[in-house]
Parts: structure tokens; sequence; C-alpha cells
């Protein structure tokens, strides 16, 4: 299984279970979807987690037939978005206080300890990630911590190159996703 698939079998799987998803009073869904041998297993369905592997998956796309079928699921889960937004903005809205909180304790944790905390930054940024794709997807949320919390990142990041080679760093562009652009010390 390619990366492409790896990821569209997670949108897949959760656009399907979207909407039970939504109207359930779950945060985190065990969404019913198996990787191969030697795959990382999927974390729980999210909004969060939907939105990430919808990026990543279109940041992989290399043949038509895999925008075709992008495009499919994007108009299935941005149609479920717009059904049911309010139940979406509730459980993002919940989503991106259990993020920040991780986030926060992330950071706290690269302030004390800084060399074992800045080694897992490359697998830790996805919660910022989380954070950003959610507030893409509800615009009402605004963040003063976030960006103190940034301020306190910032004070650690070296600018460098996209971390993720095997995406395409256009659907991560530097000006909105900065911290994907270097490491921390």
């Amino acid at each position: 299984m390619d990366i492409f698939e790896y990821n569209i079998n997670y949108v897949q799987a959760g656009a399907g279970e979207l909407k039970d998803y939504l109207l359930s009073k779950e945060l985190f869904w065990p969404l019913q979807v198996q990787t191969t041998a030697g795959q990382v297993p999927y974390p729980k369905l999210t909004i969060g987690n939907l939105l990430f592997y919808m990026r990543r998956a279109k940041a992989t796309i290399l043949e038509d037939s895999q925008k075709s079928q992008y495009d499919q699921l994007e108009h299935t889960v941005k149609k479920i978005h717009s059904d049911w937004q309010v139940a979406w903005e509730e459980k993002a809205k919940k989503e991106y206080q259990s993020r920040l909180r991780q986030w926060r304790i992330y950071l706290g944790d690269l302030n004390k300890e800084e060399s074992s905390s800045a080694f897992h930054y490359k697998t830790k940024v996805k919660i910022r990630i989380f954070l950003e794709l959610l507030s893409e997807s509800v615009p009402v949320i605004q963040d003063k911590e976030l960006e103190s919390l940034d301020t306190v990142l910032r004070a650690h990041f070296i600018a460098g190159d996209f971390m993720w080679e095997l995406f395409n760093s256009s659907e991560f562009p530097q000006e909105k996703f900065w911290y994907m652009y270097g490491y921390v010390k």
C-alpha cells in the first residue's frame, strides 16, 4: 500500500462514519478501518484527524485517478459538514481544546527538558497542525493562548527545510504552517 492509499483509506472510512460520529457524544470515535501488516495503525476518528489525513492524501496525489478519488471524498466530507454544521462546530471546538491542552503540555516539557522533547518534535508537531486545521474548519475559533504558545515555540525553533519529505509541501504553505519548516533545539 502506498502513502496515498494509506491516507485515503482513512479518509474513506472516516467519511463513511462521519455523520454517526458527529451525532455521537464521543470525541475520539473508534474507526472501523484496518492497516496492513507493518503499517502504523490508524488513529480514532476526530475532525482534526480527518482533516489531517485529507491534507496528507492531497499532498501525495500522483495520478488523475487518485485526484478523482480524493475529490469525491472531499465532496462527501464537505456535504456532511454543511448538513451537520452545528454538530461539526461543537466537535471541532471540543477537539481544539483537547489538542490545545496536549500542545501546552508538550511545550511545557520542551521548556523543562529540551533534548528529549526536541527529539519528538517531528511527531508532536501534528498537534499544532490539528489546531491549525480545526481553526480553518471553524472560523470562530480564535485563540490568544495559541498565539502565546507559538511565542514559546519560536523561542526554541530553528527555521529550515520542510520536515516531511514524502509529502508535497504546497499543501502545507510555509506562511501558515511555519512550524513544519525547521526543528526545535
